[in-house]
């Protein structure tokens, strides 16, 4: 992790408060904001961030004004930072006009509220803005304004209300005698490797295509904003993490020549890429995330034995082959829908009304918030545990271990198509419900196979049931 501290003196940076009375003048030599005198007062920055490298990718960023005093606020009060759409702006600007004369589409300044970022100060406090925020408008600035951080600042009452007396607080411009009283932007980053493609060969084992030569161990690896078709012929990527951004729209290995990729992290955020990845260097401490994506069941293969695999959003079914630990979740915008091969042995976390088909062996099964998990093997559940409105689809032998059926949620057999499924410490509570049919019969049910706790459950008809055959009921 490297950390950039920016703390420019006058000279070089673009700090200025605008006046909205007099004649809407401007000063340098202190940061006012609210209102004073009648008078509103905003200030504006443009920090220049051209000296992160292009390969930066931002952490964590904290921007601190150092208090001037004598602030005319007797109480906690609300600071918003948002960012100013007018790429012309200048120390020069004042309340009418954006650089000394060109004037402004609305006096004040134009900014959009969208993404801004709001924080409370104290009378006589530092100003301290950080989190995903800010991190958000650094990387907006990189992306879209060449490197520069254009902001506006001011209370939150001063810019959406019409404010009375004197509420102003005041801070020290870069103007300030001692620099360590200069405004301050600290950004944490990390360096990243980036897929050029500048070898226009397609080959991730070739230097030429990545910003900053070919990815090592310790590289985290970024592909995004390129339509290219990348393979790994000869040998597999090698990196520490490895992020396919929302903009990529290429390919990544195909169906039937997958990329070797050996990493620890895999994040997936793209909705309309082809990500093919072989598992023969995966290690058991890896972790895949895959999120909002795919839309179509052949774009996105996971196959061998890693850590974890996160799937959230990803709107139909990603297939998988492997014998690792599997948690599924719906995204902001669309559920999440796994397919387990048949092969596979997993423990499995179903949530938020994702659904997870498991047709190999599943030795612990949990499924919450409205999930849906089909149990359809020949080895039984080791532990199955649901809750809060979950569906279980129950085509398995049998229950190896325990169940647990919690409030609202659902174990049905109804559809299985095995013979005399077992069921062991099975319980039942309030507002569960359990259809054991198809299969389940008396002599299945040992003295200790099924606690009721106020839930409820059926059985098929002409099966003989009698009270020794629940081991309690409440």
């Amino acid at each position: 992790m490297t950390t950039l501290v920016l703390q420019p003196p006058e000279a070089t940076q673009v700090d200025a408060v605008m006046l909205s009375t007099g004649a809407h003048s401007y000063i340098s030599t202190e940061i006012e904001i609210g209102i004073h005198d009648g008078g509103r007062r905003r200030a504006l920055f443009a920090w220049d961030l051209t000296s992160l490298p292009d390969s930066a990718l931002i952490s964590a960023a904290t921007m601190t004004l150092k208090s001037l005093g004598a602030d005319s606020i007797t109480v906690d009060t609300d600071v918003a930072v948002y960012l100013v759409t007018e790429t012309g702006m200048t120390e020069d600007a004042t309340w009418r006009n954006y650089d000394g004369s060109s004037a402004w589409a609305s006096f004040g300044g134009d900014y959009t509220t969208t993404g801004g970022v709001v924080t409370t100060v104290s009378p006589d406090g530092d100003l301290v803005v950080s989190g995903d925020g800010l991190v958000s408008l650094i990387d907006n600035a990189i992306a879209s304004s060449s490197g520069i951080l254009r902001i506006l600042i001011g209370t939150t009452e001063e810019l959406t209300g019409t404010p009375t007396g004197s509420k102003r607080i005041k801070y020290h411009s870069s103007n300030a005698s001692a620099s360590a009283n200069h405004p301050m932007l600290s950004i944490e980053y990390v360096s990243v490797t980036s897929w050029t493609g500048g070898a226009s060969d397609g080959n991730a084992n070739t230097a030429g295509n990545w910003s900053t030569g070919l990815p090592d161990a310790t590289s985290r690896v970024v592909v995004n904003a390129t339509a290219d078709a990348i393979t790994t012929p000869g040998g597999g990527l090698r990196c520490d993490r490895l992020y396919f951004g929302p903009k990529f729209q290429g390919s990544f290995g195909t169906s039937a020549t997958p990329a070797t990729v050996q990493a620890n992290y895999v994040y997936v955020e793209s909705t309309s890429s082809t990500v093919h990845l072989a598992h023969s260097k995966w290690t058991e401490s890896s972790e895949l995330s895959i999120i909002n994506t795919p839309r179509s069941t052949d774009r996105v293969g996971f196959d061998g034995d890693f850590g974890t695999l996160h799937v959230i959003g990803t709107g139909r079914s990603v297939p998988v082959d492997s014998n690792e630990t599997l948690t599924v979740y719906t995204g902001a915008v669309r559920t999440s829908q796994v397919d387990l091969d048949a092969g596979s042995t997993n423990v499995v976390y179903c949530g938020e009304r994702s659904t997870v088909n498991n047709y190999g062996t599943c030795t612990v099964a949990e499924v919450h918030n409205g999930g849906k998990l089909l149990l359809s093997d020949d080895n039984g559940v080791g532990t199955l545990h649901t809750t809060g409105t979950s569906v279980v689809d129950f085509r398995s032998t049998g229950i190896v271990t325990g169940g647990v059926v919690g409030r609202d949620a659902t174990l049905d057999m109804r559809k299985s198509d095995k013979t005399k499924a077992t069921l062991a410490g099975l319980e039942i509570h309030h507002g569960g419900k359990a259809f054991c049919y198809n299969g389940i019969e008396a002599v299945d049910m040992t003295s200790d196979s099924v606690v009721l706790f106020g839930g409820r459950v059926w059985f098929d008809e002409g099966i003989a049931v009698t009270t020794t055959d629940l081991a309690d009921a409440h």
